[in-house]
């Protein structure tokens, strides 16, 4: 298996249910209740970067899905944790109990696992590179919103507008979805999301999306081909190829060598064998996943 071999899936098996496992070892399914305990338990100590940056996107992509109160506090403290993720720092001040909507601690609804994170192999560092692929060909120097496309995009979103603010760029972020309604913005809006397998969403989120500063689109790729469909329709796209991941880039040559072919709805493809992600959704794989 040569580096520019697909690797898996577009999301977790039907029965796979994401978990968590808590210091007496007690392991249960990972709720959106369990995070906000979690994390509230935590106030005012420190806490692990990428843990925390996690876990507030989930709370807030939680509060966007459902329309609860909360989600632009949320969406602003998580994008605080990605700039201090961004800029290196691996501990940060778990954010006060009052900035977390007590109605997420009795949400016992499973977390959304991001496809991106939890199984196809990006990590965090990854959405930093493809932010600087954009800097380096970038068409408009005018501000932006970057704009994730939920669940997996808004996981990166708010790392790619940190990594953009830090070099001069006017950026705001945002979370959106098919279907919704789009507010207009005189801004260039950035659409980031998972890799993409057939482009179709991207595609209708392009189209709908309203505003004069144009559209573009930011994604890691499997395979260039999987962003042709936008580019034949005109739309500047910017990729990080597989290649250029951190998990392709951390694997030795031999080690590409183990791999699995999974069936999926793009085709058959290949899937490093014994990758896990950091942060909250590794921790879920390295528990197990229930099938109960």
């Amino acid at each position: 298996m040569d580096r520019s071999s697909h690797i898996p899936v577009p999301g977790p098996p039907r029965n796979h249910r994401m978990t968590h496992q808590d210091p007496d070892g007690t392991a249960g399914p990972l709720t959106v209740g369990h995070l906000t305990r979690e994390l509230t338990a935590r106030a005012g100590q420190t806490a692990p970067t990428l843990r925390v940056y996690e876990s507030l996107a989930a709370l807030w992509i939680r509060c966007c899905d459902t329309g609860r109160p909360g989600a632009g506090q949320l969406r602003e403290s998580t994008w605080r944790a990605a700039r201090l993720l961004v800029a290196g720092e691996d501990t940060i001040m778990a954010p006060q109990q009052r900035s977390i909507p007590n109605h997420l601690a009795r949400d016992e609804s499973l977390v959304r696992a991001p496809a991106s994170w939890a199984v196809q192999g990006v990590e965090w560092p990854d959405a930093v590179a493809l932010a600087e692929a954009w800097l380096l060909n970038r068409v408009s120097d005018g501000p932006v919103l970057v704009a994730g496309v939920r669940t997996g995009g808004a996981y990166l979103a708010p790392l790619v507008a940190a990594r953009l603010e830090a070099e001069g760029v006017n950026a705001q972020v945002t979370g959106i979805r098919p279907g919704e309604e789009q507010r207009g913005s005189e801004r260039r809006v950035l659409l980031v999301d998972d890799p993409p397998l057939t482009g179709r969403t991207l595609l209708s989120l392009a189209r709908e999306v309203p505003g004069q500063g144009g559209v573009e689109v930011l994604v890691p790729v499997l395979d260039d081909g999987d962003v042709r469909a936008l580019r034949e329709e005109g739309i500047t796209v910017t990729v990080l190829p597989r290649e250029r991941w951190l998990s392709t880039l951390r694997l030795e040559p031999d080690a590409l060598a183990a791999a699995l072919r999974l069936r999926t709805p793009g085709g058959v493809r290949r899937a490093v064998a014994g990758w896990v992600s950091p942060g909250i959704f590794g921790d879920a794989a390295r528990t197990g996943p229930r099938t109960d």
